[in-house]
This record gives structure tokens, C-alpha cells and sequence, in this order.
């Protein structure tokens, strides 16, 4: 097979997963205007609503092992179709769910494929790419990844205004139907060992490999990770009802809000992607050092001593958090997989487990002891910070 026609064919699986992955974005976040409404709907309380959000990566937290083991054991094609499928049903459930109980019965069903669909489209690219290669493929799937994360509200408070806040879930349905097509017309052409047992029995094997694997540098690297995802996870839960709160809740106010924070995601990602090719990933891991400090300080400044609230000021704290995520995040996948190439599928499962471990427990604290408040959520968010950047300065002290 020459040169040409195997870039050719990575450039159409990085395409099929990046569909994929900006679908599951679109799913995400284009019901975040909707969360106020959802809740009158079924007369719940907004940590009930809430909660049904964060459970997505709490479910992928827990069932990410399995998937991880499974792509390497069956393949990735079928592990990825089986993900969507569930997707796919969990839709049509919440669609038709007239209690809040099916409600979380389809939110279930769509956190287990969405879990499937993310670690599998992240095997999939990993088995093709490495290195500063690997780093700037992510850092363009971050960019294509913020538009969908940016314009999915600002289209969910369109669809809500014309149809209901069930109008974005017959939207992702037909997504759903789209995304499954290609994927089941692709060639699988990454080759899988074949295994004589089921995956339950093989799965002991695993576990010993995932022991074996997981040292304080792989610790290190996959907390880069979940704490400031959480830290933005928990920010973006909130907002909406702080909004209602303290702005008189206009959904297109919200919007704008969210497409600003992704609008300054995506010049963190354009900012890696050009340092990239003149730098290496330490330097971008002292970017993001100096990015959190500054976060911090201001936070500390305006949310606790300043005991101000405005506008421009949640812009400014939250803003340096957007733009902070690629360095610390593109950074810390790449050194995984550039580690841990041997044994791709349970590494990548291993660090969306504590990925999702922390964008379920922060954003569960925060909006459990927020109160609502700008000033609470910080204060709550001051611990992961501080631990960020004690984990940045032990890599930037290493040789």
C-alpha cells in the first residue's frame, strides 16, 4: 500500500471519529439552555436535573474499563457500533419518557454508548498517530470539538424556543442515525489479536496489565486532566441557573456566554497547535502553569476578597480556565499514548476513569455546596486548582 493511499485512509478515520466525537459534544451541551425547563417538566429540583448530566460521566467512569479491554478483545468497529446503538435507544427513551425515572433510564442508555463512542474513537485515532503528530491531530480535533461545543446552546436555545426542550433530543436522534451509517460501511483495517476465551474470562489478564500500568507518572498525567475538566464541567453545570439567578435567565444571554468560553477554548488550541511544532510538549506544560497561576490570583482577588460578581469578571476567571485546558489536557494524552503504546485500549480506559471521576465529583460537590454563587463555586474549585498546579510544577521540575 504506498504513502499516498495510507494517508488517504487515516484522513478518513480521523474524519469518521471527529463526526463522532463532535456528536457526542452536540449531545452534551445543546440541552444546557434546557435544564431550567426540564426541570419545571417533571417538577423535580435542579440537583435532580443536574444530577442527570453529571451521571454521563459518572457511568463513563465506571464502565470505561470494560470498553477499554473490549476494543482491544472484539475490535473497534464492532465495540463502536454496539456504543451507538445504545445511544440510539437511550434517545428514543428519554424522547418518550413522561417521568423523570425513564427520563434517567434514557440518560442512562446514552451515558454507556456515549462512553463507548469516546474511548473507542480515542483508541482508533492513537492507533494511527504519536508524538508531536498525535499532539497536533488533537489539538485540531479540539478546535473542531469547541465549535460544536460552542454553537450546540446557542442552536439548543433555537430548537427549545421553536419545539420544547424535547425538540434537542429528536435532533440528536436523527444524529444518532447519521452517525451510525458511516461507521458501518468502514473497513476495519486496525488488526485484532484473536482470543480463544470470552472476554470474562480473559478479563482477569487485564486487570494484572492495568496493575501493572498504573505508576505515579500515569497518576500524574491523567489528573492534568480531570481536574481542570472538572473544574470547567462543574462551571458549566452551574451557570445556567446562577444566570437565572443573579442576569434574569435569558436564554440567548447564556448562549453567548457559553460561545465566548469555547471562542477562547479554541484560541488555546490555535495557540498549542502553532508553539507545537517550535516547542516541546514541557514547554506547553509551563504555558499552562503560568495560565492557572493567573486564574487563581484573579479568582482569589475577585471572588473572595473582592466579593464581586460582574459580568466581566466571570469572563476574565473563567476565560483563563478555557484557554489553560488544551495545554494541560493535549499535553497529558499525548505523553500517555506515547507511553503506554503497548497496551492502548485499558491505558486509554484507565485515564477516562479518572478523567470522568473528576467530572463527576467536583461538579457533583459544586453543585451539591455552590448555592447558587459565583463566590461558592470558586471558593469550592480552590483545592483542584491548587493541586493542578502542584502537578505541573512536579513534570516542569523533572529533567
Amino acid at each position: 500500500m504506498s504513502k499516498k493511499l495510507v494517508v488517504k485512509i487515516n484522513e478518513n478515520i480521523v474524519m469518521i471519529q471527529i463526526m463522532i466525537l463532535s456528536f457526542l459534544i452536540v449531545n452534551s451541551n445543546i440541552h444546557l439552555p434546557c435544564l431550567p425547563a426540564i426541570q419545571v417538566y417533571y417538577h423535580t429540583s435542579e440537583y435532580m436535573v443536574q444530577l442527570s448530566f453529571i451521571m454521563n460521566a459518572f457511568v463513563a467512569m465506571v464502565i470505561s474499563l470494560f470498553y477499554g479491554a473490549a476494543v482491544d478483545f472484539y475490535g473497534r468497529k464492532p465495540i463502536l457500533l454496539f456504543s451507538l446503538s445504545l445511544f440510539l435507544l437511550g434517545t428514543l427513551t428519554v424522547i418518550y419518557a413522561e417521568t423523570i425515572y425513564l427520563f434517567f433510564l434514557g440518560r442512562l442508555f446514552q451515558s454507556l454508548g456515549d462512553a463507548g463512542g469516546a474511548v473507542t474513537c480515542s483508541v482508533i485515532m492513537a492507533d494511527f498517530y504519536k508524538g508531536k503528530v498525535y499532539a497536533r491531530i488533537q489539538a485540531i480535533l479540539s478546535i473542531v470539538l469547541s465549535l460544536a461545543w460552542a454553537g450546540s446552546p446557542i442552536l439548543g436555545g433555537r430548537i427549545f424556543s421553536l419545539f420544547g426542550w424535547k425538540g434537542n433530543f429528536v435532533l440528536v436522534l436523527i444524529l444518532s442515525v447519521l452517525m451510525i451509517a458511516p461507521v458501518f460501511f468502514w473497513q476495519e483495517r486496525k488488526r485484532v489479536k484473536k482470543h480463544k476465551n470470552p472476554l470474562i474470562r480473559d478479563f482477569p489478564k487485564s486487570i494484572k496489565v492495568i496493575y501493572a500500568k498504573f505508576d505515579s507518572d500515569f497518576v500524574v498525567l491523567s489528573l492534568l486532566q480531570a481536574l481542570p475538566l472538572g473544574l470547567f464541567t462543574a462551571f458549566e453545570l452551574m451557570l445556567p441557573f446562577i444566570y437565572k439567578r443573579d442576569y434574569g435567565y435569558r436564554i440567548q444571554d447564556l448562549s453567548i456566554a457559553f460561545f465566548i468560553f469555547i471562542l477562547i477554548n479554541i484560541l488555546g488550541s490555535c495557540v498549542y497547535m502553532f508553539f507545537i511544532k517550535r516547542a516541546s510538549i514541557k514547554d506547553m506544560f509551563r504555558i499552562a502553569s503560568y495560565t492557572i497561576l493567573l486564574y487563581f490570583i484573579f479568582g482569589v482577588y475577585f471572588f473572595s476578597i473582592y466579593q464581586s460578581s460582574s459580568e466581566i469578571n466571570v469572563y476574565l476567571i473563567y476565560g483563563l480556565l478555557s484557554f489553560s485546558l488544551p495545554f494541560m489536557v493535549i499535553s497529558s494524552s499525548t505523553k500517555i499514548i506515547d507511553s503506554y503504546a503497548q497496551h492502548m485500549g485499558i491505558a486509554l480506559s484507565l485515564l477516562a476513569i479518572i478523567r470522568n471521576a473528576g467530572t463527576t465529583f467536583i461538579p457533583l460537590l459544586a453543585c451539591v455546596l455552590s448555592q447558587n454563587s459565583f463566590h461558592s463555586l470558586f471558593n469550592i474549585t480552590l483545592l483542584p486548582t491548587l493541586l493542578t498546579a502542584g502537578l505541573l510544577i512536579r513534570i516542569l521540575r523533572r529533567k
